[in-house]
């Protein structure tokens, strides 16, 4: 953390020594920080043992126009690189501006071949089937003002393939998901809207996007979600245990489904 930045201005001559010398704040502005071909190893242990481990690479981040003492301007955000996997790396992308006063943000986000199981550690609780393979695309547009945030995307999961037999994708038998999968090339197409106040301890970013994927996966199988989804997303932003009663009714619904 860098502290104020101040000078001493010196004491004229003839002055009374014991009167303190004045400080004089010092403005700095720096055009441009660049980082070129970074890296950056990260843990989250939220997610229990073994922790989910990001690894991203090759990272070109541009930063301009940042001022301090700091004061309510845009600066310019450009970043991109590569984020590492078991068999193949996914590229990234980011490009907007940043307030380094307020936090407030707004910058378009490109993601295309990420790994799905890089992410096992945030869906493993709701997933108990094997996932042989499956790569990720999103676009999105992310916002914060005021520490809310508001980003729509499309997320895209491409050749996903789920192990046949027992087990569950989101309360989804893996033996149903199977087959619907393969009739839509093993390509699942997903749009989402995270919208929430980022200091509400009961917003979660992960559970939202976990909702509109169950939602998705539960259309893709014929199941009317339109009550359903409302059920979910309710869920989603009150917390862990009516986010599982909503996912829940996912599971209801596909029972009755095969009772017809």
């Amino acid at each position: 953390m860098i502290g104020p930045l101040t000078l001493e201005k010196r004491e004229k001559k003839g002055g009374d020594d014991k009167k303190p010398a004045e400080k004089e704040s010092v403005s700095i502005k720096i055009d441009r920080i660049r980082i070129y071909k970074g890296s950056v190893d990260f843990e989250d242990m939220k997610t229990g043992e073994p922790p989910t481990q990001i690894r991203l690479r090759d990272l070109d981040l541009q930063i301009e126009d940042i001022q301090y003492p700091l004061r309510p301007a845009r600066s310019p955000v450009e970043l991109k690189g590569k984020m590492k996997g078991k068999t193949t790396d996914g590229d990234l992308y980011a490009k907007g501006w940043m307030n380094f006063e307020t936090s407030d943000m707004e910058t378009s986000f490109r993601a295309r071949g990420i790994e799905v199981e890089t992410f096992e550690p945030y869906y493993r609780k709701r997933v108990s089937a094997g996932i042989d393979s499956g790569h990720m695309d999103m676009d999105a547009t992310i916002a914060i003002k005021e520490r809310r945030i508001d980003a729509p995307g499309l997320l895209i999961l491409n050749d996903l393939r789920i192990k046949e037999g027992e087990g569950t994708v989101f309360w989804i038998p893996a033996k149903t998901l199977v087959s619907v999968l393969k009739a839509k090339g093993n390509r699942i197409q997903i749009k989402f809207h995270v919208k929430g106040n980022m200091d509400d301890p009961q917003f979660s970013l992960r559970e939202t996007i976990l909702v509109r994927i169950a939602v998705s996966l539960a259309q893709a199988l014929g199941v009317p979600t339109i009550g359903a989804g409302e059920a979910l997303f309710k869920g989603a932003g009150k917390g862990t245990e009516e986010l599982t009663e909503g996912l829940k009714t996912v599971e209801e619904l596909l029972k009755k489904k095969e009772k017809k």
